[in-house]
């Protein structure tokens, strides 16, 4: 099943580790109205006919932030919070991640 994954760490940190695919949009970018617009242009391109959306940052704070403001931008879509972050896909899926 098909989904898009939006990571909501800063440039800097997705830099360092991130999980492939996943499509960076910053808390801060998020929060801002000015930029709105912008991210729901990347988010209708990058979405496609994907209806669920998981959100994720380090340890899973900032995520539950930015699934609030994507529902309410995202009326229809299924958005969820990867609890833990990436804290916990490498704790519990890979292993091998770099957590930082």
């Amino acid at each position: 099943k098909k989904c898009l994954v939006v990571d909501v760490r800063t440039e800097p940190e997705v830099e360092m580790c991130g999980l492939e695919g996943c499509l960076n949009i910053p808390l801060g970018d998020l929060q801002y109205e000015g930029k709105r617009e912008e991210i729901m242009e990347k988010l209708e391109k990058t979405l496609g006919e994907e209806k669920e959306v998981y959100v994720m940052c380090r340890r899973g704070n900032d995520s539950q932030v930015g699934v609030e403001i994507l529902r309410k931008m995202l009326p229809g879509v299924s958005v969820r919070d990867v609890v833990g972050g990436l804290h916990a896909w490498a704790r519990d899926v890979d292993t091998n991640f770099p957590a930082y």
